[in-house]
């Protein structure tokens, strides 16, 4: 097993770089740089300035040798600095990291744990009524666009009852105060988004437990434990929903790194400060260094969340083996 995720490892890292160069590249095709947006709002500026400032910043070297520049960089920990912001880029992608893992955490959790007794029970219950009803928001879930679920909620729970706040991720007035306001006054806010991102993943997740659970039961071991007589809970969550989850690792692996990346709309309607927030608004703002930084973030979290799915196989289903045959 050590082998085989050492190679993987290995192919990950190969495929962050190739990634890597793709995403630079792709970024320096973007109209204008920092040089020609800063000269626009200089009537003086002369032609020989704005030569001699893109030598001093790299601009006139190749798209290779930029790259180069910039990865080397990089992997020793300077990620450069901000041209929004005017600080070192580490400064300002810490704080909506943690903000963006906190919610995609929560409601990754929250769906989970809501999701698999659904599916399950579902499964058990084929075309009965608490089935229809499971379907019809599961089906609900995945087609109601995020957007749309975000508004209806602020429009309830913050402008018709008050409830809850209408965006933000913390309150001002609560900065440095007691571990125990700041943790309730952080919840608060989570609420409404973590509400709006599990409702999209739920659907999915109810579907393929639900999926997955049909197919295992009817399949020749799942009958064979039945007829030695074993617990009717002990032949569905040991051995059934052990089998059945092994579709569902897939597809959560896959779904990890899609909310870090696809969070951005659900941050812009709540007004989170998130990495995907963060990432939008460096793009538009030609942000160069904090927008590479933000999507080598997202492709790295991809990387490791297969990594880990590989892992969870073998954890899972016993027949999985990485060892190679003697």
């Amino acid at each position: 097993m050590l082998r085989y995720f050492s190679g993987r490892l290995l192919g990950a890292v190969a495929t962050f770089f190739v990634l890597s160069y793709v995403i630079f590249q792709l970024m320096a095709l973007m109209p204008g740089d920092p040089v020609d947006t800063m000269a626009s709002s200089i009537p003086n500026i002369t032609a020989a300035d704005i030569a001699r400032l893109k030598a001093l910043y790299g601009l006139d070297k190749p798209g290779y040798v930029r790259f180069w520049n910039w990865f080397s960089g990089a992997i020793t920990g300077d990620l450069g600095y901000s041209r929004t912001y005017q600080v070192p880029v580490t400064q300002i992608v810490a704080g909506p990291i943690f903000n963006t893992f906190l919610l995609s955490i929560c409601s990754l959790s929250l769906a989970l744990l809501i999701a698999i007794p659904l599916g399950v029970f579902s499964a058990l219950k084929k075309n009965s009524s608490f089935d229809y009803i499971v379907n019809f928001f599961a089906f609900a879930g995945i087609s109601v666009p995020s957007f749309w679920l975000g508004i209806v909620l602020i429009i309830l729970f913050s402008v018709t009852f008050q409830w809850l706040p209408a965006g933000g991720t913390t309150s001002v007035e609560l900065s440095g105060s007691e571990a125990g306001s700041a943790f309730f006054d952080r919840l608060k806010y989570l609420i409404l988004p973590v509400t709006s991102l599990m409702f999209f993943q739920l659907g999915s997740f109810v579907r393929y437990t639900r999926n997955a659970m049909l197919e295992i039961l009817n399949d020749d071991f799942i009958r064979t434990a039945r007829a030695k007589g074993l617990d009717n809970s002990k032949v569905v969550f040991k051995h059934a929903l052990r089998n059945a989850l092994i579709p569902l690792i897939t597809v959560v692996s896959i779904s990890m790194g899609f909310l870090l990346s696809g969070a951005i709309i659900t941050e812009t309607v709540f007004a989170y400060n998130g990495l995907g927030r963060l990432v939008y608004d460096s793009i538009m703002g030609n942000d160069f260094n904090v927008a590479m930084v933000g999507l080598l973030l997202v492709v790295g979290m991809v990387l490791l969340m297969n990594m880990v799915a590989d892992f969870m196989y073998a954890v899972v289903d016993p027949r999985v083996s990485y060892e190679k045959p003697r």
